[in-house]
């Protein structure tokens, strides 16, 4: 509730002796008032100050993505792009895989300076940039848009519809879009901040003026700490007017 409304690093900091019941106890909580840049400002927080090997999304090796690339028939030929990257290691696999146009965005620039500095030799290779998807603009068309860390963060209707708009325009006429979201079944927040939840159905009634649904694949993924994350996964291909 006090991320939605504007304030970041929210914390308990304990209880006290207000209390309206004899089961109920009252609770302070201290947070730092956002500004214009709150996103940005929370997610730099996260890859400044924690082990980026055990935070709740991390895949030592990106396999659900892979096997969606190759679902799709994906080839190193593609243009890429993965929507909020982070420090995923994904840009890796492709990399050795001999992709040769990456573009990595993120709304963190220490996430992708992490990335950087992990990819050594071949840090030249991808694009990085800056900037919160809703706002992101390109010349570039891309044949595969990927994103396992965005769309569910997407609390408003508003907010979704620039995603949408965004991925529709930058799309190849013959390009997927790969997003992976929560599950109904899944988390109902992460990294503090609240989630969407996804099924077909939901997705549908999102999307379904600008894309195809082609297929969606349930995936558990297992958290370093152990515990299970129910995700969805949703291959969409634009809708184009008929001529």
């Amino acid at each position: 509730m006090m991320n939605e409304v504007g304030f970041i690093d929210t914390e308990c900091t304990g209880t006290n002796h207000y209390t309206t019941a004899p089961t109920t106890a009252g609770a302070t909580f201290r947070a730092t008032k956002g500004d214009g840049n709150v996103k940005q400002r929370h997610w730099e927080n996260v890859y400044t100050t924690k082990d980026v090997s055990k935070v709740g999304w991390y895949q030592q090796e990106p396999a659900i993505s892979l096997s969606l690339l190759q679902k799709i028939g994906s080839t190193p030929k593609d243009v890429f792009i993965d929507v909020g990257c982070g420090t995923s290691t994904l840009t890796d696999a492709l990399i050795e895989s001999g992709y040769q146009d990456i573009t990595l965005l993120d709304i963190s620039p220490s996430a992708l300076n992490i990335v950087k500095k992990r990819l050594g030799a071949t840090a030249d290779l991808p694009v990085y940039c800056v900037e919160d998807v809703c706002h992101f603009s390109t010349k570039k068309l891309f044949d595969v848009w990927h994103d396992r860390a965005v769309f569910h963060f997407l609390q408003k209707e508003e907010e979704q519809q620039e995603y949408l708009q965004t991925l529709h325009r930058s799309l190849s006429p013959d390009g997927y879009a790969l997003i992976g979201t929560f599950a109904v079944d899944g988390p109902q927040s992460c990294s503090n901040l609240p989630v969407r939840q996804y099924n077909e159905e939901r997705m549908k009634n999102l999307v379904q003026e600008r894309f195809d649904i082609l297929e969606v694949i349930e995936e558990t993924h297992i958290t370093p700490s152990g515990s299970e994350q129910r995700y969805c996964f949703f291959i969409l291909k634009s809708i184009h007017p008929k001529e």
